[in-house]
């Protein structure tokens, strides 16, 4: 099935459905945006410009990899973990995207320490803008640090221009996350907002 038009696609599906549906043979040579649900569908994206993949119950590390590795034109890459309770997850191989600039991960109601394989293999050298938010977590400050830390490892922390933090804990009371502002060198717009 060939789809010329196409610029944006939404795949959004209940579990049964999931296991049912195959784009693999459509081409779509124009797709710039794709949201996704659990779901990655397999291809080569060479006009993509932004993906958004949100997990809550499936997760296949090795199709994930092989979707960045084939969209040569991403610039915009939005991650979201609500409510996974999966065991921990498996690293995917390393992947080095030098097209994401911009790159927004949102964590909610999950073990996000377990996620930490997954996200130290992650590595987007041109990245200029992050957004971090994470929601009713429960971890000690130094693992949230090291969580953060490794999400942009150095030396990306000195091209960032702007971060936007949003964490909230289970837990009452004082929380302190360290980041290495002394690295921000190009930083031109922060936002830390914290419940």
């Amino acid at each position: 099935v060939v789809f010329d038009e196409l610029e944006s696609l939404n795949v959004e599906f209940s579990v049964d459905m999931l296991y049912g549906f195959d784009c693999g043979s459509w081409t779509m040579p124009n797709l710039r945006r794709l949201s996704t649900h659990n779901f990655i569908p397999s291809g080569v994206f060479a006009s993509l410009t932004s993906l958004h993949v949100h997990y809550n119950f499936l997760y296949h590390p090795q199709a994930f990899t092989y979707l960045l590795n084939h969209a040569p034109s991403l610039d915009t890459l939005y991650l979201e973990f609500v409510d996974f309770l999966t065991p921990p997850l498996e690293p995917c191989s390393n992947v080095i995207h030098w097209g994401i600039k911009n790159f927004r991960v949102r964590v909610e109601n999950t073990e996000w320490v377990d996620m930490m394989p997954f996200y130290i293999t992650l590595r987007f050298p041109s990245l200029r803008r992050m957004q971090i938010t994470l929601l009713n977590f429960d971890a000690e400050r130094v693992r949230a640090t090291a969580f953060v830390g490794n999400l942009v490892p150095d030396p990306q922390w000195s091209r960032i221009s702007s971060l936007e933090l949003h964490v909230v804990s289970k837990h009452s009371g004082p929380y302190y996350l360290k980041l290495p502002f002394n690295k921000l060198a190009d930083l031109e717009i922060l936002s830390l907002h914290t419940d």
